[in-house]
């Protein structure tokens, strides 16, 4: 016969010291896991910014934008070849093609030649775009072009080189990185120019005569690092810095590994950074070079690393690079290590530079984000950064501190895959209606991670390798299928202070799918002073047709607002309009720039941001010890119960519970252990 089990003092309930982290607020998942039972009944997201069931984006439906006279999303910049050449390549957000400078007043967007300067049928330019920040003005410059049509710049960046004080543009330089392929076939090395907008070519639109270098391929010690076989894993400078005596530039690009015969691979080995250095006369730049070179796995196929990213805060000294990788350094094991940042920091301008944080257990540390990936390919205990599908971006704030976005997935094994988990076969797990991933910002030190949600992907990516995309949902579609996703990049403020993020996200209530086919901008931000955040706002108010957005490296204050500028991309070549608007991505593209990105100091800022905090320690096991961890009376309901019973704990901090629960004559009868997040 079953008895009755009678609960109050006779439940006791003890904390261990494992410790998952140390939260300053509940952080609560965005999507559940499917196995969660008590969830469904009850969703408590932190932040909010979408309804319950995450179906609907409130800032698609909001509209917010800049009420500022000077707002302007319909101003058009130049087109490009066609829409593989947007910026720094349509399929990646990891370049920094529109950058700001608070002296100039004025921002630099960096493109394949436009398709009216009709140079050469091969598109081998690289054009610089100069914006006014106050008036919006318009001027344009050859950064590079080869007369011989050999050697055709693609992908390229852009920054300002500007010294410290001076406020004309003339005096300044717009300088461009970009690879360098010959008819179509090979790639040949890197495009490097620094223009000086006085120049003949500046002011004319003539053809550069030597103020615009190739550099050929030269194997590993190339300045730019192209592969010894002539391959390249990706464009030759991802992140570019300005320092603050605007006489220095920093960028860094990728080095190949030269054992490896790439077929459909990527051979990156290491990191160059290459090292710009205005004259003392102020009419040359002279280039140096140097490598970080990370130890990672070297699988069967080789070695394997993601793009390397870079950002300096605005001392100009403190800094950090950053890869996507498996590093030789485990957490747990290879069958459940899957790639995970490699951190590299400066504290001296990039003069010397120091791995960080090398084997640190994300699994461990940051129980939020692996809860937030869940069981969804039915795949545990390991995730991987997604960098592929949804873009990554990095900058650092006042406090020296970096702020790394992106996704995470869950990613499974597949025969030929360069490393252990298959980090090229990532799957759809989520179905992007009861199932988003999360935008994260993980921030550190050097010492340790952090994490903070920003906000969750409403729409599916659309591709032309991905089974659940097909020319069917692709916005660019036509003779060729372009991927689109959702292009992660962040901003921040001239001072540091601020963080702004921005992505492409579709609304999938008005068209009834979930793909990414009717993009608008949405940003947010993040005070770092006061830790708070503001709301999700559409910048493109519903224009529906923002692909492939950049927001500026660095946003501005125009007197009221943080103004985060920003330029996205449109096709020209209409194909379809059943259904959607479909674009011919082999045909050209045309660039848009909108300042209507906004967030007021005084009103934006109401919300307190959740930053969870990861463990300092190489271990999470500190032994096991008693700890009133709760804030509340523990309680159970029903009370008298039989088999059932649902127990209620309120904790201040994130513990494991050992769960003992005693009849009335004191024999035990249930025992678990349960992971405890702050919260109830």
């Amino acid at each position: 016969m079953k008895k009755t089990l009678l609960l109050g003092t006779a439940l006791v309930v003890g904390v261990a010291g494992f410790a998952q982290s140390t939260a300053k607020k509940v952080v609560n998942p965005k999507h559940l896991q499917k196995g969660s039972v008590l969830a469904k009944k009850r969703i408590v997201v932190e932040p909010q910014p979408t309804t319950a069931g995450i179906k609907v984006n409130k800032a698609q439906k909001k509209g917010n934008q800049s009420t500022s006279a000077a707002c302007n999303n319909t101003l058009s910049l130049t087109t490009s070849w066609n829409c593989f050449g947007t910026g720094g390549g349509a399929t990646t957000s990891s370049q920094n093609c529109l950058s700001y400078n608070k002296d100039l007043n004025a921002l630099v967007w960096v493109q394949r030649g436009s398709k009216t300067w009709a140079l050469n049928t091969t598109s081998g330019s690289i054009q610089a775009t100069i914006i006014d920040a106050n008036t919006l003005a318009l001027d344009s410059v050859i950064l590079y072009h080869d007369a011989n049509t050999t050697h055709h710049a693609r992908y390229p960046s852009g920054i300002f080189l500007n010294p410290t004080g001076n406020t004309n543009v003339h005096n300044a330089f717009a300088v461009g990185f970009g690879q360098v392929i010959d008819n179509g076939t090979t790639w040949q090395g890197s495009a490097y120019c620094p223009k000086p907008l006085w120049s003949t070519s500046a002011l004319t639109h003539a053809a550069p005569t030597g103020d615009s270098l190739f550099a050929a391929s030269a194997g590993a010690n190339a300045l730019f690092g192209m592969c010894a076989n002539g391959t390249i894993s990706s464009a030759p400078a991802l992140d570019m810095t300005a320092f603050p005596d605007g006489k220095t530039i920093k960028s860094i690009g990728e080095l190949g590994d030269p054992s490896v015969t790439c077929t459909n691979c990527s051979p990156t080995r290491a990191a160059v950074i290459a090292t710009g250095s205005l004259n003392a006369a102020g009419n040359a730049v002279t280039w140096s070079a140097d490598t970080i070179i990370p130890s990672i796995h070297k699988g069967a196929l080789g070695y394997n690393l993601g793009e390397a990213r870079m950002a300096f805060g605005p001392d100009g000294l403190h800094g950090y690079v950053i890869f996507l990788g498996l590093s030789s350094t485990v957490y747990h094991n290879y069958s459940d290590s899957s790639f995970t940042p490699i951190l590299y920091q400066t504290t001296d301008g990039g003069v010397t530079w120091t791995q960080k944080l090398a084997g640190y257990d994300w699994m461990c540390h940051h129980p939020e984000v692996e809860k937030n990936v869940g069981n969804l390919a039915g795949n545990n205990r390991f995730y991987t950064f997604d960098a592929y599908l949804h873009g990554m971006d990095v900058t650092v704030d006042v406090n020296n501190v970096l702020h790394f976005v992106t996704c995470v997935d869950q990613s499974t094994f597949s025969t030929g895959d360069v490393d252990s988990v298959g980090i090229f076969s990532p799957l759809y797990q989520y179905d992007y209606v009861n199932y988003h991933p999360i935008i994260w910002d993980f921030m550190t030190d050097g010492t340790s991670w952090s994490t903070m949600m920003v906000d969750s992907i409403i729409s599916a990516d659309c591709s032309s390798d991905a089974t659940d995309t097909t020319s069917t949902h692709s916005a660019m579609g036509g003779s060729q299928i372009l991927g689109v996703s959702s292009h992660i990049t962040v901003s921040r403020s001239t001072d540091g202070t601020k963080v702004f993020y921005g992505w492409a996200d579709s609304d999938p209530g008005f068209t009834g799918q979930v793909y990414n086919v009717q993009p608008d901008i949405l940003m947010k931000a993040y005070d770092v002073t006061s830790n708070k955040v503001t709301s999700t706002i559409n910048v493109t108010n519903g224009t529906g047709t923002c692909f492939y957005p950049y927001l500026s490296d660095i946003s501005y204050f125009d007197g009221t607002n943080w103004v985060v500028p920003a330029v996205w991309t449109v096709g020209d070549v209409v194909v379809s309009t059943t259904g959607q608007t479909t674009y011919d991505a082999s045909s050209q593209g045309h660039y848009m720039f909108t300042n209507c990105g906004t967030f007021n100091p005084a009103t934006d800022f109401t919300t307190p941001a959740v930053v969870t905090e990861g463990l300092p320690s190489s271990s999470c096991v500190q032994g096991i010890k008693q700890n009133n961890a709760f804030e509340s009376a523990i309680g159970n309901y029903p009370n008298p119960f039989n088999n059932n019973t649902i127990i209620s704990v309120t904790l201040t901090e994130n513990k494991n519970l050992d769960v003992k629960v005693y009849n009335a004559i004191g024999n035990l009868v249930f025992s678990k252990k349960v992971s405890g997040n702050v919260g109830e």
